[in-house]
């Protein structure tokens, strides 16, 4: 049972969220960097075309083999 349970467990991902401002978008590679640094790989979920560099963000996002993988951005106020 121990060895079905770690692999199970290998499989999760983490989720997690994060605010900040666009620093730059990268719509060939599907990338957004925020002004901390922090860049994330864009889901086909998210409309890039929307996002335009200095608006604030909230982006929502997943550790996936060492990447961070957002579903989900969400322009904030």
């Amino acid at each position: 049972v121990s060895a079905v349970s770690l692999m199970v467990s290998v499989g999760v991902a983490n989720a997690a969220e994060s605010q900040g401002k666009i620093k730059s978008i990268d719509e060939a590679a599907m990338t957004l960097t925020l002004e901390d640094g922090t860049t994330y790989q864009l889901s086909e979920d998210v409309a890039i075309k929307e996002l335009k560099a200095g608006q604030d963000v909230s982006v929502s996002y997943e550790t996936k083999d060492g990447k961070n993988v957002a579903d989900k951005v969400e322009v904030t106020q």
